[in-house]
């Protein structure tokens, strides 16, 4: 079946074989360098699924081989069904696109046709219309600011009157003073109104926060911050427009400088907890922080993955990222993942995710008590051992039986019986919260980060690790956790996702105002004037010709195979660039692209987008009888 994109040409619509229209809300652009992974990469950072993606952009081959740097990609919308019977009034929610007795849609007949008339601006409501949008346009006659606002075109004229809010044509609906928008007759004004310029620093050209000369002589604005630092960066307070200002790309006042706003302060830029600390309540930006670090008031800002610690919050905790229970919290009831939350903690629809070991508290969940006729347990049919007849334990393998092996380390309790003390070792990569399960001798890693996931990184060691469910460095207890340092706790930055300097006022960070003039090198790095230490992403971007770095950015320590920084799967898993990020998975991790097994970097199927499948001994993972029958590689996914 094929789809068609809005962005196609109008005579490539015409003549392929259609049987459904996708109508796209949004169109994201892709990156200059692309690869196979850049598919995943944007589904990841737009929220929806890898096969939601597909389905939006039905023309790139399956493995992502055949996308465009610097192309739009839909990454918001929905897929229509062509028409059986000719017709598409609004409520059938059925397209014209595909439909033989035509492919524009009247709104005067509400069916198919492909006269000119049915193919009309203002007559067309849908499909191989004249213009790009025929949604825009009005169908009735009517337009104005009580209509939508709606174009004028086609058999109503093309003039909004401004007296009676319907379209028309000649001087009573175009004329000076009786046109409201469209094809109006105006008279130019005889001379330039007078208006008070903005100063030149209000509208500067930069794009991306960075200024002056070594920055492609690029000015600053009022979204970055008035003042040029000598760093080359925009910002507001004392180190961007005191000493060392640039006053050609910038404004420059060292009278009544702002002071530096400190962790916990009211956002002064709209941006909202991760380095700086920043809180939204109260801003002129908005009361809630979202889950990418920003100031505002919408359902994007206040609902699903909302920081509380750093603003208000309303409604539920909505998963945005497919994860779901443990230290988070968050719930898959109406996620784009699936409603129903797994035993290990991902959303999703499969019997794998809704029966057997289903969190009910964090998602929907349709239960299963089936016995297992097999010796088979857990895994996508969810068998249970007790009362089997081959043991009462579920091994990590999937397997009932009742020797050491079945019922110790690995034993799958929500399947079975297990011994005391058999649980406690994470068999999925999470460590503490309400399953209490421990990282020492898991696979994935010895300690337990803060955030709830075994590894052996520094994110996983220092800072915030778990000593009652794994293995913490020494010094993991005098790392900041709240962005203070020195003083009498002597708390020290190094390591610390605030940032590795101690600012002379006591607060970590990775600015010159922390790195440079009073830095405490006793608590934190500190470095020579103008640099910038660590690289640390500003904008989400890592690895590449700049090389930044996730480690203590605000969008995550994972720096993706696409050059983005994330703590998702997709960014922390396969192709998860070690040299930028501190969080890469190690031990078992998931495969993005379906290969596994040991001669595939010894990834696995399970906990990532194919979790649940088997992988077969080619090497690739399946739910097919090749994959999960003989051969099977049990130790990197499950098996029948």
């Amino acid at each position: 079946m094929i789809f068609i994109c809005r962005s196609l040409p109008l005579i490539l619509l015409a003549i392929l074989p259609v049987s459904a229209e996708v109508r796209c809300r949004y169109n994201a652009t892709a990156p200059p360098t692309v690869s196979y992974y850049t598919c995943t990469a944007l589904a990841t950072k737009y929220d929806i699924s890898i096969e939601k993606f597909f389905l939006l952009n039905p023309l790139l081959d399956p493995d992502c081989t055949s996308i465009q740097a610097g192309e739009p990609y839909c990454v918001a919308g929905n897929i229509v069904p062509t028409t059986t019977d000719g017709t598409c009034k609004p409520d059938s929610d059925t397209s014209c696109l595909g439909y033989s007795g035509g492919q524009c849609c009247n709104s005067q007949t509400w069916k198919c046709g492909n006269t000119k008339a049915d193919c009309a601006a203002g007559t067309c409501a849908g499909g191989l219309c004249e213009v790009n949008d025929p949604s825009t346009y009005s169908l009735d006659g009517k337009c104005g600011s009580g209509n939508g606002n709606k174009k004028c075109g086609g058999k109503w004229g093309d003039c909004c009157g401004k007296s009676t809010n319907t379209c028309g044509t000649g001087s009573s609906f175009c004329g000076v003073g009786n046109c409201l928008y469209g094809n109006c007759t105006f008279t130019p004004p005889t001379s330039a109104p007078e208006t008070t310029p903005l100063p030149f620093y209000y509208t500067g050209n930069t794009t991306d926060g960075f200024c002056g000369p070594n920055n492609d002589n690029k000015v600053c604005n009022v979204a970055w911050g008035f003042c040029c630092a000598s760093t080359g960066k925009c910002g507001i307070g004392a180190q961007f427009c005191g000493t060392g200002c640039m006053p050609t790309y910038g404004n420059c006042t060292n009278a009544n400088v702002a002071p530096t706003p400190k962790p916990g302060d009211v956002s002064p830029d709209g941006s909202c907890g991760g380095q700086n600390a920043f809180v939204c309540k109260g801003s002129s930006f908005g009361d809630c922080c979202s889950s990418s670090g920003f100031c505002g008031s919408s359902d994007g800002h206040c609902k699903a993955g909302c920081q509380n610690k750093f603003g208000t919050c309303t409604g539920s905790n909505i998963s945005p990222d497919g994860t779901c229970g443990g230290t988070n919290g968050y719930t898959c009831s109406d996620s784009t993942f699936g409603n129903c939350c797994s035993s290990s903690g991902f959303c999703g629809t499969t019997s794998g995710h809704c029966q057997a070991g289903c969190q009910s508290k964090f998602g929907t969940c349709t239960g299963n008590d089936k016995v297992s006729p097999d010796g088979t347990c857990g895994g996508t049919n969810g068998f249970r051992c007790g009362g089997s007849g081959f043991g009462d334990c579920c091994s990590s393998s999937g397997y009932c039986g009742s020797t050491t092996a079945h019922c110790s380390a690995g034993c799958q309790a929500s399947f079975g019986t297990c011994s005391t003390g058999s649980n406690t070792i994470s068999t999925d990569g999470t460590c503490g919260g309400s399953k209490g399960l421990t990282c020492k001798g898991s696979g994935f890693g010895d300690c337990c980060s803060s955030a709830g996931y075994c590894g052996s990184s520094t994110t996983h060691c220092t800072a915030g690790c778990q000593a009652s469910f794994g293995t913490c460095s020494a010094d993991s207890n005098k790392i900041s956790t709240d962005g203070t340092c020195g003083g009498t706790k002597g708390l020290i930055c190094t390591g610390s996702e605030f940032g590795d300097c101690c600012s002379g006022s006591g607060y970590c960070g990775s600015t010159s105002g922390h790195c440079t003039t009073g830095c405490q090198s006793s608590f934190g790095k500190c470095t020579a004037s103008g640099t910038n230490p660590g690289g640390v992403s500003p904008d989400g971007s890592c690895g590449g010709a700049k090389k930044y770095s996730c480690a203590g950015s605000t969008f995550g320590g994972c720096c993706s195979s696409g050059g983005y920084c994330g703590g998702t799967v997709n960014h922390c898993a396969q192709g998860c660039q070690t040299s930028f990020s501190n969080s890469c998975m190690t031990g078992k991790i998931p495969t993005l692209d379906g290969s596994c097994g040991p001669n595939n970097g010894g990834r696995t199927c399970a906990n990532g987008p194919f979790n649940g499948q088997c992988c077969a001994a080619s090497g690739f993972c399946g739910t097919t009888s090749s994959h999960c029958g003989t051969g099977c590689l049990a130790g990197y996914g499950t098996c029948n």
